[in-house]
């Protein structure tokens, strides 16, 4: 008997048949995993209240570099894509931030760090 069988032993029935409505499937979330986005373009102060999971991140590029002028024609990765939330809500891409910013020159280190 391998691991499958283990977890859902509807399996055992009909092998070769299609996946047992009653066996758990990828379509729940897990564990709650803190997500910070550091970027020049995340809103300030701002906390999502909208779920999203590992996925959410591959959404987020198919969705932004990836997609096509038809959404529907859109490239997915894995079949968890489509359905997870794209991250858009804590971005904010109408203008650069860092547009305008003076960047100076940096000073040298006030003491030698070169390891002896």
């Amino acid at each position: 008997m391998g691991e499958a069988e283990l977890i859902c032993p509807e399996l055992i029935a009909d092998p070769n048949g299609p996946y047992p409505d009653v066996c758990a499937s990828f379509d729940q979330l897990g564990f709650r995993i803190p997500l910070m986005v550091v970027s020049p373009f995340a809103k300030q102060h701002y906390v999502s209240h909208t779920a999203a999971d590992h996925t959410s991140l591959l959404a987020f590029i198919e969705k932004q570099f990836l997609s096509l002028d038809n959404p529907d024609e859109r490239l997915h990765l894995t079949k968890r894509d489509p359905h997870a939330n794209a991250l858009e809500d804590m971005f904010d891409f109408t203008g650069s931030p860092s547009l305008n910013t003076v960047v100076g020159q940096a000073l040298p280190p006030a003491t030698d760090c070169t390891p002896q």
